[in-house]
């Protein structure tokens, strides 16, 4: 089982990252009928389909870590991951080779992770307000508002929030962040973390 890494990052927030290298079929056949995603046959692109399986077994594995149990995977309206029969709180990303996820005993969490690319740039400046953007300087700094912006959207949990207007990445000391999503007229802050690793950046908020 490849997983990279995976740490408590808290007392109540774990995160993992599996790096992905098997084979399609390896993957099917560690994670049985019950762990297929629902849409995993409508995946065309055989990288994503890795993705997806190995984001799930990477839950898997966090949930029996913490719990000791786990019972399988599934999404609420909006898409978003719960387990089973369990009072936890999950979030999954992927990018290229590497799947990540974020299991938390008390409440929502949200993870994304993204390799660093100068396409980033380009993109960046329709999900920022003029003020995160002076902050903005290389293509990390970039990749990181994005996966920032993209976990807290994960965290909150409403579809159709304006990312440069309702989700905010404060600097609050140096190289250190906080969230803020805007929402009925309401500030909910969120904490944020950040992990550097192989020309990927990645972000969880919690």
């Amino acid at each position: 089982m490849p997983i990279k890494f995976v740490q408590q990052i808290e007392d109540d927030l774990w995160l993992g990252v599996w790096e992905i290298n098997e084979q399609e079929n390896e993957l099917i056949q560690l994670s049985g009928e019950a762990l297929l995603p629902d849409n995993y046959l409508s995946l065309k692109s055989e990288i994503q389909r890795k993705q997806s399986l190995c984001g799930r077994l990477l839950v898997k594995h966090l949930s029996q870590q913490v719990f000791h149990q786990f019972y399988g995977i599934y999404k609420n309206e909006n898409g978003k991951p719960f387990l089973k029969n369990i009072e936890g709180y999950i979030s999954i990303s992927h990018s290229k080779q590497f799947a990540s996820a974020t299991l938390s005993t008390k409440s929502s969490t949200g993870v994304d992770i993204e390799a660093i690319s100068p396409r980033i740039l380009k993109v960046i400046p329709r999900v920022t307000s003029d003020e995160e953007y002076k902050n903005i300087h290389t293509e990390k700094d970039a990749t990181f508002y994005w996966c920032a912006k993209e976990a807290l959207y994960k965290l909150y949990d409403k579809l159709g929030l304006d990312f440069s207007k309702q989700l905010k990445v404060e600097l609050i000391a140096e190289n250190k962040y906080r969230g803020n999503v805007l929402d009925n007229n309401e500030s909910h802050i969120a904490q944020l973390g950040q992990i550097e690793f192989e020309g990927f950046v990645l972000v969880y908020a919690f």
